[in-house]
């Protein structure tokens, strides 16, 4: 079973520079490490009146309380259209010729997730694991149990460790 990921969209960090821009002006504070660590690790910090410290959030846009949207993380999500008959008629390219081809045999399928995945694991990985499910009975599981091996893939391997929020939807087309 052959997997591409041919689309995915954007992951949205406090680095990324329209994300800081919005997140700064709203008085939100963003801690980025310094190199070697990549950027993408950044933070935005914030005040918890409850907890009463300084707690950090690993994305820019989320569906959260009114202490991350009071400084610029937003629930407002980028949204992408992406044309399925694209997707299923792909330009292929061979030795011999670059004609359109139609795929028939091409199965499609979507995958949303949440950092705690894809910080996790890979797109391709997640791809593929799920694929397996979908389309080869003998490599896969039944698609409920894909989704609880999933989870324990991203999981921290020691119990102790922190454990990010793991949720993801898998959605089949045609």
């Amino acid at each position: 079973l052959t997997v591409n990921v041919p689309y995915i969209t954007r992951r949205d960090k406090p680095h990324l520079p329209d994300e800081k821009e919005r997140i700064e002006k709203m008085g939100g504070k963003i801690n980025t490490p310094k190199p070697p660590k990549p950027a993408a690790l950044s933070r935005v910090i914030a005040w918890s009146p409850r907890r009463k410290e300084n707690i950090a959030l690993a994305m820019s846009r989320s569906i959260g309380d009114s202490i991350w949207t009071k400084i610029g993380v937003i629930p407002d999500p980028i949204v992408d259209v992406v044309r399925i008959s694209d997707l299923k008629n792909k330009k292929e390219h061979d030795d011999d010729d670059d004609e359109k081809k139609n795929n028939d045999n091409v199965q499609l399928f979507a995958v949303v997730g949440s950092d705690g995945i894809f910080d996790a694991r890979t797109k391709e990985f997640v791809a593929k694991f799920i694929a397996d499910s979908l389309y080869d009975r003998k490599n896969g599981d039944y698609p409920i149990l894909m989704a609880y091996k999933l989870i324990e893939k991203a999981s921290p391997m020691k119990e102790s460790f922190y454990r990010d929020d793991i949720s993801f939807a898998a959605v089949q087309f045609g």
